[in-house]
C-alpha cells in the first residue's frame, strides 16, 4: 500500500509539457502581465492554470450582450506556447474540458 501511495504522490508531482495555439495578441498580453510579475510567460501561464485547476477562480456566466466583434487578427491563433503543468493540474483541466465537451487545448486557450 505504501508503494502505491508513493507512486501516486510522484505522479501528481511530475510535469507534463503542454503546447497550445493562441492569438499573438493574447500571448503579448500574457507576456506583459508576466513581466510585471517578474516571471517568464510560461511560468505565468502555468501558475494561472494551476490556480484555475485548484478552483481559486469563480466561473461566471456572462449575460448575452451585443458588442462589436473584435478585430479578426485578435482571434487568429497564430502563436504557439509551450509550458509545463503538473500531471494533477493537467488531469483536472482535462476533466473540466470533457465536462464542457471541449478538447483540453481548446479549453485551456479559452480560460
Amino acid at each position: 500500500m505504501a508503494f502505491a501511495k508513493k507512486a501516486a504522490e510522484n505522479y501528481f508531482r511530475a510535469e507534463a509539457r503542454v503546447t497550445l495555439r493562441i492569438s499573438s495578441f493574447n500571448l503579448h498580453q500574457l507576456e506583459q502581465k508576466a513581466i510585471r510579475k517578474g516571471l517568464s510567460h510560461q511560468t505565468f501561464i502555468a501558475s494561472v492554470l494551476h490556480e484555475y485547476a485548484a478552483g481559486h477562480f469563480k466561473e461566471m456566466t456572462m449575460p448575452e450582450i451585443s458588442t462589436p466583434s473584435p478585430a479578426k487578427h485578435y482571434l487568429q491563433k497564430d502563436a504557439r506556447v509551450t509550458f509545463r503543468l503538473t500531471n494533477r493540474d493537467l488531469y483536472t483541466l482535462k476533466k473540466k474540458a470533457a465536462y464542457k465537451g471541449l478538447s483540453y487545448q481548446t479549453f485551456i486557450a479559452s480560460v
